[in-house]
């Protein structure tokens, strides 16, 4: 071996350590990117926000966050089933609503979720929006016009610290039709 490693030129030498310097680099950065992702702030496109009649929102000191969920608060009094029930599926899928419905997203726990991004269409968020139900992460909504509405979430892996994990990200995208 080391016969070969007189023949081979300095620049290749130069070049391998270079790439294995690289990859290197790469995972300890994948590896420190490993640990609880959580948020504090309200999702994107919060701001036409209300309360959804019969719930009580109060904050604790994490509900949610633990699971994925963006929220903190707390639903003391569970608001009434939907109109519309939104999860994710393995096909694209298109929800019917009709002005007035409420329509509820419901994200799996496990991932840290973000959204909706950029709302569209006539929905209206309530508050509080992305809290931990069960075990799904909860958003609602209500139909303020007719229209169709693209909501999109996306959820980043969980990584505990000082463990390796895979770094993904999933990216859900719902489309509600109100009529």
């Amino acid at each position: 071996m080391s016969r070969k490693r007189k023949d081979m030129p300095l620049r290749d030498i130069f070049r391998r350590r270079c790439w294995l310097m690289v990859a290197v680099l790469m995972l300890i950065g994948a590896l420190a990117a490993c640990g609880t992702n959580t948020s504090s702030g309200p999702s994107a496109g919060s701001s036409q926000q209300h309360t959804s009649p019969g719930s009580t929102p109060t904050a604790t000191g994490g509900s949610g966050t633990e699971m994925g969920c963006p929220s903190r608060a707390r639903v003391t009094t569970p608001p009434p089933p939907p109109d519309v029930l939104v999860k994710p599926s393995a096909g694209a899928q298109s929800y019917i609503a009709h002005v007035g419905n409420v329509v509820e997203v419901d994200l799996p726990f496990g991932n840290a979720w973000t959204g909706p991004i950029s709302p569209t269409g006539g929905l209206q968020l309530q508050m509080p929006a992305g809290y931990a139900s069960g075990t799904v992460c909860i958003w609602r909504f209500v139909a303020q016009n007719t229209g169709t509405a693209q909501l999109a979430f996306t959820g980043h892996a969980m990584c505990k610290k000082n463990v390796p994990c895979l770094l993904s990200e999933i990216y859900e995208v719902f489309t509600v039709i109100t009529r």
